[in-house]
């Protein structure tokens, strides 16, 4: 059944915790099967850094986390961790879209520097994104965030459904 999911997205974040890129890149792997398991619209492609990525390799990911420190005002900042932002196109040209910033050992009092998250973008500015998805998809999303807030052993998690 269509569902539209123009303004669904979850976050989950967590506090600072140093992590390596090999493990990021395990906890991205585990995300993408997650995903590809509740959204059965993601064909397990990521395109990153211009690159199509297979969700599974592993490999990859690692060499991409490596290379994808955060970097602010231009310069890299090791203590911020790695930032990555991934996108799949899904039914009609739509985006499937998650940014990840993970490894982050240093923190404010306000935020929590770790987060991923997980929405849709429409090919073009105010069109509705429609994906097949099985009933009850809200359920299915929830559900979905929960196992990612696991993935990531984080400590919070929103799901907006627009």
């Amino acid at each position: 059944m269509k569902t539209d999911v123009t303004d669904w997205y979850l976050v989950a974040d967590w506090d600072a915790r140093p992590e390596s890129a090999d493990v990021i890149a395990a906890r991205l792997v585990d995300a993408s099967a997650a995903i590809e398991v509740a959204l059965p619209v993601f064909d397990g492609i990521w395109t990153v850094k211009d690159l199509n990525v297979d969700s599974a390799d592993e490999r990859s990911w690692s060499g991409l986390v490596g290379s994808s420190p955060y970097k602010v005002d231009g310069v890299a900042e090791p203590a911020r961790g790695f930032t990555l932002s991934l996108a799949s196109v899904i039914s009609g040209g739509s985006m499937l879209h998650a940014s990840v910033t993970a490894g982050a050992a240093l923190q404010t009092i306000i935020n929590k520097p770790n987060e991923f998250v997980l929405d849709f973008r429409a090919r073009h500015f105010g069109e509705a994104v429609e994906i097949d998805l099985p009933i009850p998809a809200d359920e299915r999303f929830r559900d979905l965030g929960m196992r990612i807030k696991s993935i990531w052993d984080a400590s919070d998690l929103r799901v907006e459904f627009g």
